[in-house]
């Protein structure tokens, strides 16, 4: 006989979170940049076609800034940006 609950998929599924943001700021206008869009290309790769799997936003500014000025932009970035990062 047929259980009319709801299934533990549809459980689990509703108990997930949505994937996080994720800001990445760095000092290289093209190598940093470079570097991290391609992991990022790599993640897409292996687990974008996958059903179950929820995969994070990532994004990645290169500035070509000094350490100073990349952090006060990265902080300028996050407190106007109209979405919460989970880890930048």
């Amino acid at each position: 006989m047929k259980n009319n609950n709801i299934s533990r998929k549809d459980r689990l599924k509703s108990k997930r979170q949505a994937p996080a943001n994720y800001l990445i700021v760095c000092e290289g206008k093209k190598t940093e940049p470079n570097y991290f869009n391609g992991l990022k290309k790599k993640i897409n790769e292996k687990y974008g076609n996958k059903v179950d799997v929820l995969i994070p936003n990532i994004e990645v500014k290169g500035t070509g800034m000094n350490t100073t000025s990349l952090v006060k932009y990265t902080q300028k970035t996050v407190n106007h940006a109209n979405k919460v990062y989970g880890q930048v």
